[in-house]
């Protein structure tokens, strides 16, 4: 049997979804709160300023990890059929190109410590950059796990190295080494990551690279690469303004503020997508088929966005003074502008992901570049309002930037705009619901109870009115719900 091109009906998809999703989701709800819990801890032990030069390498780190793959590793899950020399040419292209970066950033390293003027930067970024020639090799194998819908070993590796990262990380921060105890982790997580995939992997790359073999996808991955680059651009050009204009303090906040949006994004969209860009790609030649599984994604993501992002937004002041403290009061009118942003990207993840399932990377380049447009001019007329302003027009960009690639996404799966509406009514009531709660609340308890009793209130009473709203409206809920958990397709 060719380990690289199982071939599954129509009922094994849908079986190896469902089995996707419960362990994704598993994993989720682990990752979620290590990485929230590790935030704050770390948070309080290093400080804004500490996480302000920590930006500015995590800018770096990103745009490895946008373009560190060549776009190949997305073209791995997208291609019907792969072959052995494929997979051997694009991992040792990839492992060339990103030692490439690796030397480019080291001995750039002194030019960004100019630019930016932030304590010992350019020591920060020369030991960042040998990360670089780590990274994309476990990327190539994280995508052959996706490929062939194998998301338990896939899910079980990037908890344990991510526990790893957190414990080591918050040890080292309270031993007092700073900024390395945020690189060390990072080093550790990928690491451990690239270990354990090629230990659960069933594939050993030969040395060899043929030119001739990744030809076909080529064209594919570089509109990949483009459109990644335009969402790198896109995600962080509002933290390359605040670190040039307004220093690291201001970025240090700035950073955690986003992070905390960026969390239900990456942990909940990206990773329902690790499971459904596979399974919409393997139906892109069945729109029926395609279409059901659009609007799957789309309810269900929709009923845990909804209320995460609008909770996270209404409990922010508390949030901020209970778990971070008083040196980061700074962050609450940022944070609960960009909850909205992060409502916007990660319905935005859905239309760009149906795009390259489709086989549309072009159009998704164009809809990118747009958003981009959109995001850095806004961030730049605002940024005289400061880091609010910044997050302004962030989510100017990405509420314009998700109407046009939902407008695009529709049109090919052939739904109308008034379907996607009566789809995602019943959360979007639910939320309604929440924010009413929430302003009686204020009006009433505001006052009388401390930030830890009226967070918790809130965050009680809230869940429990979404839930109840949406169980008398959708009656299947809990049974969908359940048969994702504990059942598969017949």
């Amino acid at each position: 049997m060719d380990p690289f091109n199982s071939t599954y009906t129509v009922c094994e998809i849908k079986n190896k979804s469902i089995k996707g999703i419960k362990w994704v989701g598993l994993a989720e709800v682990i990752v979620r709160i290590m990485q929230v819990i590790s935030s704050i801890i770390l948070a309080r032990l290093l400080g804004p300023t500490t996480f302000g030069a920590f930006g500015i390498c995590l800018i770096f780190y990103r745009f490895l990890d946008a373009i560190g793959d060549l776009g190949f590793g997305t073209a791995i899950i997208q291609k019907t059929n792969i072959e052995q020399k494929e997979l051997d040419s694009i991992f040792f292209l990839c492992l060339i190109f990103s030692t490439s970066l690796c030397l480019i950033l080291y001995f750039s390293a002194d030019y960004v410590q100019d630019f930016f003027s932030f304590g010992d930067l350019a020591k920060t970024l020369r030991i960042l950059s040998f990360i670089f020639i780590i990274a994309p090799c476990s990327t190539i194998l994280r995508s052959l796990f996706i490929r062939e819908l194998n998301f338990d070993k896939l899910a079980i590796s990037e908890v344990l190295s991510l526990l790893c990262n957190s414990v080591i990380a918050i040890f080292l921060a309270y031993k007092g080494f700073g900024i390395w105890s945020l690189i060390t982790g990072l080093y550790i997580e990928n690491i451990l990551l690239t270990i354990l995939l090629f230990h659960y992997g069933s594939w050993i790359p030969r040395l060899r690279i043929s030119f001739t073999h990744i030809k076909e996808i080529s064209n594919f991955a570089c509109n990949v690469i483009l459109a990644r680059l335009a969402y790198f651009f896109n995600a962080n050009i509002d933290k390359f303004l605040v670190g040039k204009f307004l220093g690291e303090q201001y970025l240090g906040i700035y950073i955690i503020a986003y992070n905390l949006i960026d969390i239900p994004v990456q942990r909940l969209s990206k990773n329902a997508i690790k499971v459904t860009f596979s399974t919409l790609s393997k139906f892109q030649d069945n729109l029926m088929e395609f279409k059901k599984t659009y609007k799957t994604l789309n309810y269900y993501l929709s009923l845990i966005i909804f209320p995460v992002f609008i909770g996270l937004l209404i409990v922010a002041p508390e949030f901020t003074r209970v778990f971070y403290g008083p040196q980061w009061e700074e962050m609450i009118i940022p944070l609960r502008i960009l909850c909205l942003a992060g409502i916007f990207r990660s319905l935005l993840v859905v239309s760009s992901t149906t795009l390259f399932a489709i086989n549309k990377p072009k159009l998704e380049v164009m809809l990118a570049l747009f958003q981009g447009s959109i995001i850095s001019s806004s961030a730049i007329v605002l940024l005289q309002f400061g880091i609010s302003g910044v997050s302004i027009g962030v989510t100017t960009g990405y509420l314009i930037g998700f109407f046009v690639s939902l407008i695009a996404s529709l049109t090919i799966v052939g739904m109308k705009f008034r379907e996607y509406v009566e789809l995602i009514s019943n959360p979007l009531i639910g939320v309604g619901i929440i924010i009413g709660i929430w302003f009686m609340n204020f009006l009433i308890f505001e006052h009388l109870l401390s930030d830890v009793i009226f967070m918790i209130m809130n965050i009680g009473i809230s869940m429990i009115s979404f839930i109840i709203y949406i169980s008398t409206k959708d009656r299947t809920i809990f049974y969908q719900l359940r048969k994702i958990l504990l059942t598969t397709y017949e």
